[in-house]
């Protein structure tokens, strides 16, 4: 049966602590664990010593089990005398009820976050200028098999159905383009006609109207 209640991780060399709470402990201790042993750990107080002083030197106790509706209270005591004697403490956030406690800079913020997706894009990715063999697209299609697709919640629906409206939408845009294919020659039609006749895919021949591509089985926006 899993514990509920308050743990502590203590260096048995410093005798600095660290406490947290949690409704199953063995399953909180085995993620802290695993983070520490990759480096990966979110404390780097923690993550520091433990590198500095190795396993051997923790040792993982049970300070009282809590029913989970009294945890953020008790566990709030523990903290407040974190923050009297930070000295002796490995904690970094002193607030219970703060989700993003234990971790040093917080979440990151949407603007951090398309920095990073820019940083990452391009021929800046791991993947740039990578194919996917054979078989390992066969292993993912596998994996893939039988798993359902999450509900779309009501705001996606709606958003779609903002995204979609009047001409935006393939089948409702009556604008006329005029298309170029080195064998096929020129189609003046809306896009609704080229992806019926020629049998293309819609998000492809859209993206080729915006210009997001140059071309798309051999079809270039004429000029």
């Amino acid at each position: 049966m899993a514990n509920s209640g308050i743990y502590s991780i203590t260096n048995i060399q410093t005798k600095k602590v660290y406490y947290g709470s949690s409704v199953n402990i063995p399953k909180r201790w085995n993620g802290h664990v695993s983070k520490l042993r990759k480096g990966v750990h979110p404390n780097p107080h923690l993550q520091n010593s433990w590198n500095k002083y190795s396993e051997e030197n923790f040792i993982f106790k049970i300070e009282e089990e809590v029913v989970s509706s009294q945890l953020q209270t008790i566990e709030q005591n523990y903290l407040d005398w974190c923050r009297l004697f930070s000295h002796w403490s490995y904690n970094i956030g002193y607030d219970a009820k703060c989700s993003t406690r234990g971790i040093k800079f917080g979440p990151p913020s949407i603007e951090h976050r398309r920095k990073i997706g820019l940083a990452n894009s391009g021929s800046n990715s791991a993947n740039y200028g990578k194919k996917l063999s054979d078989e390992t697209r066969i292993r993912m299609s596998l994996a893939r098999r039988g798993v359902p697709k999450p509900l779309r919640t009501t705001e996606h629906k709606h958003n779609i159905g903002i995204a979609c409206k009047g001409n935006k939408h393939w089948r409702y845009d009556n604008n006329v383009y005029i298309f170029y294919h080195p064998l096929l020659g020129i189609e003046k039609c809306t896009r609704h006609d080229l992806i019926i006749k020629h049998n293309l895919h819609k998000r492809c021949v859209s993206s080729l109207i915006k210009k997001e591509r140059k071309s798309y089985r051999l079809w270039r926006m004429y000029e």
